[in-house]
Protein backbone atom coordinates (compact mmCIF):
# COMPACT_ATOMS: atom_id res chain seq x y z
CA UNK A 1 0.00 0.00 0.00
CA UNK A 2 1.62 3.48 -1.16
CA UNK A 3 2.62 5.85 2.21
CA UNK A 4 0.01 8.37 2.56
CA UNK A 5 1.69 11.58 2.17
CA UNK A 6 2.13 14.07 5.38
CA UNK A 7 0.48 17.27 5.41
CA UNK A 8 2.63 20.14 5.41
CA UNK A 9 3.63 21.66 8.89
CA UNK A 10 2.82 25.48 8.95
CA UNK A 11 5.30 27.04 10.62
CA UNK A 12 4.41 30.34 12.30
CA UNK A 13 5.53 34.03 11.86
CA UNK A 14 7.69 35.35 14.71
CA UNK A 15 6.53 37.93 16.71
CA UNK A 16 9.48 40.30 15.74
CA UNK A 17 8.27 39.38 11.23
CA UNK A 18 4.73 39.99 12.36
CA UNK A 19 5.49 43.56 13.71
CA UNK A 20 7.82 44.48 10.88
CA UNK A 21 4.84 43.61 8.72
CA UNK A 22 2.41 45.58 10.49
CA UNK A 23 4.68 48.30 10.41
CA UNK A 24 4.75 48.24 6.48
CA UNK A 25 1.19 47.53 6.26
CA UNK A 26 0.13 50.16 9.19
CA UNK A 27 2.87 52.92 6.44
CA UNK A 28 0.77 51.89 3.11
CA UNK A 29 -2.48 52.30 4.60
CA UNK A 30 -1.89 55.53 5.57
CA UNK A 31 -0.60 56.65 2.22
CA UNK A 32 -3.71 55.20 0.59
CA UNK A 33 -6.06 56.88 3.21
CA UNK A 34 -4.50 60.00 2.26
CA UNK A 35 -6.10 59.46 -1.34
CA UNK A 36 -9.25 58.28 -0.31
CA UNK A 37 -12.48 60.02 -0.10
CA UNK A 38 -15.47 60.39 2.16
CA UNK A 39 -17.70 57.79 -0.22
CA UNK A 40 -14.72 55.49 -0.57
CA UNK A 41 -14.44 55.07 3.28
CA UNK A 42 -18.16 54.65 3.73
CA UNK A 43 -18.04 51.96 1.15
CA UNK A 44 -15.75 50.06 3.11
CA UNK A 45 -17.59 50.50 6.58
CA UNK A 46 -19.65 47.37 7.67
CA UNK A 47 -17.99 45.95 4.20
CA UNK A 48 -15.45 43.75 6.42
CA UNK A 49 -15.96 40.21 5.29
CA UNK A 50 -15.25 41.66 1.63
CA UNK A 51 -11.73 43.58 2.92
CA UNK A 52 -10.63 40.84 4.56
CA UNK A 53 -11.04 38.66 2.00
CA UNK A 54 -9.06 40.87 -0.24
CA UNK A 55 -6.09 41.28 2.13
CA UNK A 56 -6.11 37.70 2.94
CA UNK A 57 -5.61 37.04 -1.32
CA UNK A 58 -3.03 39.58 -0.86
CA UNK A 59 -1.41 39.07 1.82
CA UNK A 60 -1.03 35.32 1.77
CA UNK A 61 -1.11 35.10 -2.20
CA UNK A 62 -4.15 32.90 -2.61
CA UNK A 63 -4.18 31.33 0.83
CA UNK A 64 -1.18 29.02 -0.58
CA UNK A 65 0.98 27.72 2.50
CA UNK A 66 4.65 28.21 1.22
CA UNK A 67 7.25 25.74 2.71
CA UNK A 68 9.93 27.12 4.70
CA UNK A 69 12.75 25.82 2.23
CA UNK A 70 10.97 27.42 -0.56
CA UNK A 71 10.85 30.76 1.75
CA UNK A 72 14.47 30.45 2.50
CA UNK A 73 14.92 29.82 -1.68
CA UNK A 74 13.02 33.05 -2.80
CA UNK A 75 15.32 35.05 0.22
CA UNK A 76 18.42 33.68 -1.37
CA UNK A 77 17.03 34.36 -4.75
CA UNK A 78 16.29 37.88 -3.65
CA UNK A 79 19.73 38.84 -1.90
CA UNK A 80 21.91 37.01 -4.42
CA UNK A 81 20.53 37.05 -7.77
CA UNK A 82 18.50 40.18 -7.25
CA UNK A 83 15.34 37.69 -8.11
CA UNK A 84 11.82 37.84 -7.19
CA UNK A 85 10.02 34.48 -7.28
CA UNK A 86 6.99 33.97 -6.39
CA UNK A 87 6.46 31.28 -3.59
CA UNK A 88 3.23 29.84 -4.66
CA UNK A 89 4.78 28.58 -7.79
CA UNK A 90 7.10 26.74 -6.82
CA UNK A 91 6.06 22.80 -5.96
CA UNK A 92 8.64 20.39 -4.11
CA UNK A 93 8.77 16.90 -5.38
CA UNK A 94 7.54 14.38 -2.69
CA UNK A 95 9.91 14.00 0.04
CA UNK A 96 12.46 10.89 0.13
CA UNK A 97 13.47 9.08 3.06
CA UNK A 98 17.23 10.30 2.73
CA UNK A 99 16.65 13.04 0.40
CA UNK A 100 15.90 16.11 2.99
CA UNK A 101 18.24 18.84 1.41
CA UNK A 102 17.02 20.83 -1.89
CA UNK A 103 18.87 23.01 -4.27
CA UNK A 104 16.15 25.03 -6.04
CA UNK A 105 17.37 26.21 -9.41
CA UNK A 106 15.64 29.57 -11.04
CA UNK A 107 14.84 29.29 -14.54
CA UNK A 108 17.21 30.22 -16.83
CA UNK A 109 20.19 29.82 -14.39
CA UNK A 110 22.41 26.55 -14.21
CA UNK A 111 23.24 24.49 -11.31
CA UNK A 112 26.78 25.47 -11.56
CA UNK A 113 25.92 29.17 -11.16
CA UNK A 114 23.40 28.55 -7.76
CA UNK A 115 25.81 26.04 -6.43
CA UNK A 116 28.87 28.39 -6.77
CA UNK A 117 27.00 30.95 -4.90
CA UNK A 118 26.01 28.40 -2.00
CA UNK A 119 29.62 27.85 -2.52
CA UNK A 120 30.56 31.45 -1.42
CA UNK A 121 28.04 32.43 1.00
CA UNK A 122 29.12 29.36 3.34
CA UNK A 123 32.33 29.10 2.36
CA UNK A 124 33.85 30.02 5.92
CA UNK A 125 30.83 28.28 7.65
CA UNK A 126 31.59 24.88 8.33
Amino acid sequence: MPKKKAKAERVLPTLGQLAELLKIIVAIAVKVFKKMDKSTAQYWIGRERELSTILDKILLRGSAIVDEKVADWVKFYHEIFGLDLDPTEIKLPTERDGFRWIILVAKDLTRNEVFGKCLERFKNKA
